[in-house]
């Protein structure tokens, strides 16, 4: 009789468990792995590469001489001349003298020689009466010698803002002017005047038309295959807007809208930002290589580059200083003292108001790092 009563008193325990265990949620996903520490920090030092340039508007990394180094362009907006340094002493090189008031240039390989040919763009003016100028710039048997400059197109309009681009095999040259003439009042544009997207076709460089939709001061010009099917894709960002304009295989361009501007009278409208590192920078698909590196350029004035600026840092109106900041992802420079002890000669001297500095990390000395 006891061992009956046990058995059914335990059978009845056991009964109510399973019912409690069942009206309890299933267990959730196990929780992720815990993320592995973070190394230290990567060191970055600051190397004065020129002095004495007037007006900083830009820099362009750019193998000038297939020696498998990145240099830089440092163009000056009041600078009479376009400058490149050669990596790694930062060797000046003039590029030329031909091109007054020098507002943006864009570098690429277009004839595959190994040697980029360079779009600049020249001879920019707030008068919107001065007509802009676009010209491709061409080395010689030695790229620290005098480039060539061709113009390739006048515009009646201010010239602002070029860039490469690449659909398939073929590299084309975008050009963005800031306003027309046809402005009334400038950058206020109150009557609403179209601002044309050109483009250009090597060896030829005619003028084509991308677009004529946009209205009013056209600023920010992006390269970007936006749309991820392999093809340049052209962003601008203006009064209207942010638009994406894409080549489609059947040789027509289309333009769509990524976001639109403030609806305000202008010049108020929040299309103008040209937040460009957010646009580019959300599509990028993995961290940094062991052998990669970061750089960040300094120029005045420094209102668009994040984070306080140099102590060495002048006033737009008068000389810039521009700092290069660099490490690799392990925070290791790999030496280059072997590779270049026998620097090139400098051929063509840039203007004395200009000088270059070789790199020295703080607490370093010596040649090339």
């Amino acid at each position: 009789m006891r061992v009956r009563t046990y058995v059914l008193t335990t059978a009845a325990a056991l009964a109510v468990s399973f019912s409690v265990l069942a009206q309890q949620p299933p267990p959730g996903p196990p929780p992720p792995p815990a993320a592995p520490p973070l190394g230290p920090p990567a060191p970055f030092y600051p190397h004065i590469v020129a002095t004495g340039l007037r007006g900083g508007y830009q820099v362009v990394a750019a193998d000038m001489n297939q020696d498998g180094k990145v240099d830089l362009i440092g163009l000056g907006s009041q600078n009479p001349e376009l400058i490149w340094y050669e990596n790694p002493y930062w060797t000046p090189h003039v590029i030329t003298r031909e091109a007054p008031r020098m507002v943006n240039l864009a570098a690429a390989d277009v004839d595959r020689d190994g040697i980029p040919e360079l779009a600049l763009a020249y001879e920019f003016s707030t008068n919107r009466q001065n007509a802009g100028k676009i010209g491709i710039l061409k080395a010689g048997k030695d790229p620290r010698e005098l480039w060539t400059l061709t113009q390739i197109d006048e515009l009646p309009m201010t010239s602002h803002r070029v860039r490469f681009l690449t659909i398939g095999n073929q590299t084309l040259l975008v050009s963005a002017p800031i306003i027309t003439a046809e402005s009334t009042d400038g950058f206020t544009n109150s009557n609403h005047t179209v601002t044309p997207l050109h483009a250009y076709r090597p060896p030829a460089w005619k003028r084509e038309t991308i677009s004529e939709e946009s209205k009013g001061v056209v600023h920010g010009l992006l390269i970007s295959d936006w749309d991820g099917d392999g093809r340049d894709d052209v962003i601008t960002a203006g009064y209207m807007g942010v638009f994406v304009h894409s080549l489609g295989k059947d040789g027509k361009w289309t333009r769509s809208l990524i976001t639109a501007g403030n609806a305000e009278e202008w010049p108020r409208a929040a299309g103008r930002a040209t937040s460009w590192s957010a646009v580019s920078t959300a599509r990028s698909s993995s961290p940094p290589t062991s052998r990669s590196t970061a750089t960040r350029w300094w120029s005045t004035p420094t209102r668009a580059a994040p984070g306080p600026a140099p102590p060495s840092t002048t006033s737009s109106t008068t000389r810039t200083h521009w700092r290069w900041w660099t490490a690799t992802a392990t925070g290791r420079r790999k030496s280059s003292r072997a590779a270049h002890v026998a620097r090139p000669v400098r051929r063509v001297a840039p203007s004395p108001a200009c000088s270059s500095t070789r790199p020295t990390p703080p607490g370093r000395s010596g040649s090339a790092w």
